[in-house]
């Protein structure tokens, strides 16, 4: 198809929430994942002004910026990940971002610049908002990066590759978190409940959760989902401080976070007693959890309230090494929530929205 034909696209891919698995899957072990209803949508048009007009209304940006300064961002970007990967210092990640709000856009915009030699073309404008609230462990930079790199790549074919998009998506998180595992932006492709395990060769391999099993659709009636507010720290600077607890000498941390996933994954084809089940699970996972520190105290009163009144909750996310938010949080009531919930809930914002919801998607125009 002739590219001049192509006047817009509109691509959009889901947040996620980690249902188990944090931290421990950076480091090897299987994860469980659901995409979330909130949305990030990217909207591209051709113009006729030359450039690529970059509007950021999340980020209140909005800048005119030529092909060349795109992809020699993008370069530089490459670089200040390769000092940090070599050092994987906390100092080294405090240069990997830089301060510029676009940061994550032109990183996208640049590496499939790299990958497309034709695109960018000028006379572009790309808008791009999400629904997905930031820095808080559902996945936002994952969905930007995805629906962003799915919109260009559609304007230059009638079907973009999943493929090439999640190797787009990869690098971006790269630059943005350091040293992503890679769940989030597979999430944000393939929508719905995923696994994600690593083979013997270490290669992050993520697949469906069957929707024709009863069980872990079964599971989202039992799920409430909470911003407790921004962590204080990025991702990647939490990954980062972390690490030190999941050395090779001493693997009984991660040992139990994976047994606690491994049997939250064995509850898909359970039945009978499950709900009294998964809050065990969930408990002993957030346990470990606060054993990395990155739950703030105010969070894990909150938790406890829950915990007293029969449920179990635990974040979802990196979590955070201080300040009183921690994003994410996942509760489960084996029935009935109380009401009135438990007084820490009123700081708290619920999350209105579906879990395995579909992934990935584009129109052309």
């Amino acid at each position: 198809m002739n590219p001049q034909r192509v006047h817009a696209v509109v691509a959009s891919a889901p947040g996620k929430l980690i249902l188990m698995g944090e931290h421990a899957a950076v480091h090897g072990c299987p994860a469980v994942i659901a995409a979330l209803g909130l949305r990030c949508e990217a909207v591209i048009e051709r113009r006729n002004d030359p450039g690529v007009l970059l509007d950021l209304p999340d980020v209140d940006v909005k800048v005119l910026c030529t092909r060349d300064e795109l992809i020699g961002y993008a370069l530089d970007a490459r670089n200040r990940w390769a000092t940090y990967a070599a050092q994987g210092t906390p100092q080294a990640f405090t240069q990997l971002r830089g301060v510029d709000p676009a940061h994550l856009a032109k990183v996208v915009i640049g590496e499939t610049a790299l990958r497309v030699p034709e695109h960018p073309a000028p006379g572009i404008l790309i808008r791009l908002r999400s629904a997905i609230p930031l820095g808080a462990g559902f996945g936002s930079s994952a969905a930007a990066a995805v629906s962003l790199a799915g919109a260009l790549l559609a304007m230059e074919r009638s079907s973009p590759s999943l493929k090439q998009i999640g190797e787009i998506a990869l690098e971006a998180e790269r630059r943005q978190h350091g040293r992503p595992s890679g769940i989030d932006h597979n999430t944000a492709l393939l929508g719905g409940i995923v696994r994600a395990t690593r083979d013997e060769a270490g290669v992050l391999q993520v697949e469906p959760i069957s929707a024709g099993r009863t069980v872990p659709y079964g599971f989202l009636k039992h799920f409430c989902v909470y911003h407790t507010g921004p962590a204080a720290e990025p991702t990647g600077a939490v990954v980062t401080a972390v690490s030190q607890h999941f050395s090779n000498a001493d693997r009984r941390l991660l040992d139990n976070m994976e047994r606690a996933t491994h049997d939250l994954l064995a509850l898909f084809d359970a039945s009978g007693t499950w709900p009294d089940r998964l809050v065990d699970i969930v408990r002993r996972y957030e346990s470990y959890l606060e054993q990395l520190g990155v739950v703030p105290p105010g969070v894990q009163q909150a938790i406890r309230a829950v915990e007293h009144a029969g449920g179990a909750a635990k974040i979802c996310g990196a979590g955070a090494l201080s300040g009183e938010g921690a994003g994410a949080l996942l509760v489960v009531w084996p029935g009935e929530p109380p009401d009135p919930l438990p007084p820490p809930f009123s700081r708290f914002q619920r999350i209105s929205a579906t879990l395995a919801v579909p992934g990935f998607s584009v129109e052309r125009a």
